[in-house]
Formats: structure tokens, C-alpha cells, sequence
């Protein structure tokens, strides 16, 4: 009854994640066909993966994937829940999934811890306790241009257009076009030198 009572508190948020627009997707990420536990499907490693790197999705996002990987509600549950169809929470989870399996996704994640250890440690109130992902949560690498943190925040993590992106931000289509490219070609990269040294997807501290 606890954790009944623990999931309907958060069914504001929850309800709105699976409202909420077209999220990303990509031709080149396949993710799965779901079953009913979402666990199940993806497994004990790449859960506590796809957890770490939750950190860094939107909040209402976040509150939705933290549900299925680390409560284990099955879609079914999280769709009673919110009052909408399977089909609809299944499509939702399916494309964050498929967004966070992108190479960019843990790239973007990578470099921002990266800036976050870099950074000095903060001293005030609950930020003292927090981990280093949430750390990295809020941190970017000092030498990434505004355009670049537009397109990394905007496009790469949230699944925006780079054209809502630039509308959203002020700044110049091209310029988030050229950095959400540049994004891709250093993530893939990135992604090619971790795996030929032998570490995991999360190699970079994402794991």
C-alpha cells in the first residue's frame, strides 16, 4: 500500500510525461520490443546504466524512466496510473530509451561529470551530498560555446528539433545544426576509443 500511495503522488508528473509531444527518435536505435517488466527486458547492467544517465533527462522524464528501471512498474501499472493506454506509456519509454542509447546521450553525460570533478566541490546546503552524476547534472565543460550547450542540452538530451531548439533559445539554426553534428562526430569517437580500450557504454564515468 506504501508504494501504491508513493507512485500515485507523482502521478501529476508522470501523467504529463506520457502527454507530453513527440519525443526524439532515431533510425539508427533499436530498442527491444518491450515486455512487461522493463528490467526484464534491458537487465541488471544496462538498467543501473540507463539509471545513471536518467540524471540527465528532464525532470518529468526522469520521474517516468525512474519508475520502470528502478521501482520496477511494468507499463501496464505506470498506464492505470496515469489514466492513458499502454501502447501510449510503451511508445513513451520506448523513445527515451532509444534517446539515451545513443552514443551522444552518454557522451554529453561523460563530458559534463568530467567538468563537474573538474570543477571545485560545492559547499552550501543539500549540494554537498549529492553524487557525482548529480553533480555533472548541472555542470558543462567551461570551453563549450553557447551554441554547442543549446544543442547538447536541447537536442542531444531532450530530443528536441535543432529548429525548436533555435527558436527556443535565440539562437541561429545553422549554428545549432553545425554543433549538434560536431556532438555526433566527437561522440562517435568517443564511443569507438571506449569500446576498442575495453570498457563498458558508461566508460567515461557513465556506467
Amino acid at each position: 500500500m506504501q508504494a501504491a500511495a508513493t507512485l500515485a503522488d507523482r502521478q501529476n508528473i508522470l501523467t504529463h510525461t506520457v502527454h507530453c509531444g513527440k519525443g526524439w527518435s532515431s533510425d539508427s536505435v533499436r530498442i527491444a520490443p518491450l515486455k512487461p517488466s522493463v528490467r526484464a527486458a534491458l537487465g541488471t547492467a544496462e538498467c543501473g546504466r540507463m539509471e545513471a544517465l536518467a540524471a540527465f533527462l528532464p525532470e518529468h522524464e526522469r520521474a517516468l524512466v525512474l519508475e520502470v528501471l528502478r521501482e520496477g512498474r511494468s507499463i501496464a501499472q505506470v498506464a492505470r496510473l496515469c489514466g492513458v493506454p499502454a501502447s501510449t506509456v510503451r511508445r513513451r519509454v520506448r523513445g527515451m530509451l532509444a534517446r539515451m542509447s545513443d552514443p551522444a546521450f552518454a557522451f554529453v553525460a561523460a563530458r559534463r561529470m568530467g567538468a563537474a570533478a573538474a570543477a571545485p566541490a560545492p559547499r552550501t546546503g543539500r549540494h554537498d551530498r549529492d553524487d557525482p552524476v548529480a553533480q555533472g547534472a548541472r555542470a558543462w565543460p567551461a570551453e563549450w560555446s553557447r551554441s554547442r550547450r543549446v544543442a547538447a542540452e536541447m537536442c542531444v538530451l531532450r530530443g528536441m528539433s535543432a529548429r525548436r531548439a533555435a527558436a527556443s533559445s535565440g539562437e541561429n539554426l545553422r549554428a545549432v545544426l553545425r554543433q549538434v553534428r560536431t556532438l555526433r562526430e566527437l561522440a562517435a569517437e568517443w564511443w569507438a576509443t571506449a569500446r576498442r580500450d575495453g570498457h563498458a557504454r558508461g566508460a567515461g564515468g557513465v556506467r
